[in-house]
Order: structure tokens, then sequence, then C-alpha cells
């Protein structure tokens, strides 16, 4: 089943099924207000609401990272990271991975690149997968995403909740290609040894000279030159 698309205002929507959330997309552009009940985050990357619609919680996205300058540039050339995410998720056929469910994406281009975007998916719950009973079902299901040539790209536990029914779920992933040499499964790997520490008896990492590689810019973006670059380049793009 194909991807449909509408254009209203000069956004284009798309969704897959849940055309009952066209309405919801528009209010959305016409800036009308929401029923929000949490604000999750609210950085110079995203911010991500929990809103009510129609008796229905759902998952609220607008991200802010394409409308920095590189990010604008790339996205000429892109489908976009909503409409992105809103296909691989979908397309994921995998049924022993518990994924998040992207419903609708939303973005508005000016001259051929994305000034707004934003992600309509499911609400699963306000639980991480924190408790350590948790680890090997989070570990394995990322090896499981790397054997179906796919990887996370934030795989820290923020993005790994549990349902009603006590599986962990996935959030928060465009479930992109594995990268040159598969250097984003090391990425994966590295990301969740922060939170994990025992990750290593659940998922098998060669150090090839690509898990190195990860392994320094990994590291270097803790380091405090990284952080105060971060920190300027964030000033800077609150001004503008």
């Amino acid at each position: 089943m194909g991807v449909n698309k509408i254009i209203y205002k000069g956004y284009q929507i798309n969704y897959y099924y849940r055309d009952d959330l066209l309405d919801l997309a528009k209010k959305i552009i016409d800036g009308d207000i929401l029923e929000v009940n949490s604000e999750y985050r609210n950085s110079d990357r995203a911010v991500v609401r929990s809103i009510m619609y129609n008796d229905e919680k759902l998952i609220l996205k607008e991200s802010k990272n394409e409308r920095k300058t590189i990010k604008k540039m790339i996205s000429y050339f892109s489908k976009g990271e909503a409409l992105i995410t809103l296909i691989n998720v979908n397309s994921f056929l995998d049924k022993n991975v518990f994924l998040y469910r992207p419903y609708v994406s939303i973005q508005k281009r000016n001259l051929g690149v994305i000034v707004k975007s934003y992600l309509i998916t499911n609400f699963i719950s306000n639980e991480e997968a924190r408790n350590p009973e948790y680890f090997r079902n989070v570990c394995e299901t990322i090896n499981i995403l790397h054997k179906n040539k796919k990887s996370h790209g934030d795989a820290k536990l923020d993005n790994f909740l549990i349902d009603e029914n006590g599986n962990v779920v996935v959030i928060d992933t465009r479930l992109r290609g594995m990268g040159f040499l598969n250097v984003r499964k090391y990425y994966d790997y590295l990301n969740i040894k922060y939170d994990i520490k025992n990750a290593d008896e659940y998922m098998r990492i060669s150090k090839t000279p690509v898990y190195y590689f990860a392994f320094f810019v990994i590291n270097f973006k803790k380091t405090k030159l990284f952080l105060k670059i971060r920190k300027l380049r964030k000033r800077k793009y609150n001004k503008s």
C-alpha cells in the first residue's frame, strides 16, 4: 500500500491509513490551539508533546533540526525526516520488533528546502525501559534491527518504552540503513552501552577500525570542546 499525499496551504501531508487524522493535520497547519497533555522535550532539535484529539492520545513532534543551514541544504535532495520516518517504520515487516507507529507527516518547503516539519505518532506510555529486567530485550531488539540492515540512530533508553502489555517498544527512529561499513551499528552499540553497561552480554560487536572510528566520534561529542561549540551554535541558532 502506497503512501497517500495531499497539499494543504502549501504544506504536504502524507499518511497511509489514518485519513481520520487529516483534520488534525490541518489544525496544526492553521495554528489552532491543541489540547496538550505533556511536553516531553523542547530543544533546538525538536519539540515533542502528547496531545488529545477525538479522545485519542497522540504524540506530536515538531522538528527544528532541518531549519539549520546544513540540514536545510540536505533537505533539498531528501524526502525529509518526517516522511522518511513515516515510510520506513510503516514498511518494516519483522514482527519480532515492537515499533511506534507514525501516522501522519507534515512538511512545508520554501524554494525546495524544508522550513516546517511535523510528525504525528501513536502514544505508547510514559515508562522508559530503565528497569534492568528489560535490558536483554532492549539489546536483542537492537540486534534484530541490525539483522534487518536497519539502525536505530539514537539508541538510548529514552527511546525504548514499555507498553501496557509489558513489551519493549522502539520509538524516535527513522530506521535508516547501516551506513558505510555498518558504522551506524557501532553507534547504536556504543550509545546503548552508556545506559546498559553489560550490553556486551547481549550484543556481539567486532572491534574493527570502523568501531574505533565510531568510538572516537561519540566520545569527542562528549568533550568540553565539542559541548562548547554546540552551545555557541545553539546560541547563534536561537538568535536567528
